[in-house]
């Protein structure tokens, strides 16, 4: 932090905004629903327009379907921010369907450097060494409601393939209508700890809970630690 500029913490002395990283504003908003019959395919969802910026967007997802079976999980693999820096189309994942029914989930994609609002009133705050929007109240933004690191292995299988399950080593819970990142639901590029192949990470999100999921085959290299984090977030004006 610099000598100068302004620095905004919480009651807990948690930084939210100072003049380096500002707080995720929402840009886009949709839906989209997955098929009781999908069985891992890619299914693509695309922004109502293109985001235009170099930053790549971070998209949650509320973890309560609005429409659908009762009692429905999201279960999705290997997200992908989809287009590219200047031009962010949407994002894709592997889809796994609910056996009673189609499901419907809500999104929103948010920016911590958002091209200036529309807004005619309220509050901007520009980095000063590259103009870059820090804050807009022409915006929702997302408000943290819980993040971890902590993960304990819940299950395990040896043999040719292995099998490892994580839950959270934290007790806890979170708003129903709460919403969970999908950056980080991500296919390593380069393998864990020397093993043959990685399959990709998969969240499972019911009741609250997130769980994560990796299946490893081969015999090469020592059992993997789990560090991806799971974080909540709600938009303000949906408070």
């Amino acid at each position: 932090m610099s000598s100068f500029g302004v620095s905004i913490r919480g009651s807990s002395r948690q930084l939210i905004l100072d003049q380096q990283n500002g707080v995720l504003h929402v840009v886009r908003r949709g839906t989209f629903s997955i098929d009781s019959g999908a069985t891992g395919g890619r299914m693509f969802v695309g922004f109502s327009s293109a985001i235009q910026t170099q930053e790549k967007p971070h998209v949650f997802a509320q973890i309560r379907p609005f429409a659908g079976p009762s009692g429905a999980v999201l279960l999705a693999y290997d997200v992908r921010m989809e287009g590219g820096p200047g031009n962010w189309t949407g994002f894709s994942f592997a889809a796994l369907g609910n056996v009673n029914g189609t499901t419907s989930w809500r999104y929103v994609a948010s920016l911590s450097n958002p091209p200036a609002s529309s807004a005619r009133f309220g509050m901007r705050l520009r980095r000063q060494s590259d103009n870059q929007v820090l804050f807009d109240t022409g915006y929702p933004c997302m408000r943290y409601l819980f993040a971890t690191r902590a993960w304990n292995v819940s299950n395990r299988r040896e043999g040719a393939t292995r099998y490892w399950a994580w839950d959270t080593a934290v007790a806890y819970s979170v708003r129903a209508d709460a919403y969970v990142m999908l950056n980080t639901i991500v296919t390593p590029t380069d393998g864990i700890a020397g093993f043959d192949a990685v399959y990709v990470p998969a969240l499972y999100v019911y009741q609250n809970r997130a769980r994560f999921t990796m299946q490893i085959t081969g015999e090469n290299g020592s059992n993997p630690n789990y560090i991806q984090p799971v974080i909540y977030a709600m938009p303000t004006d949906e408070w």
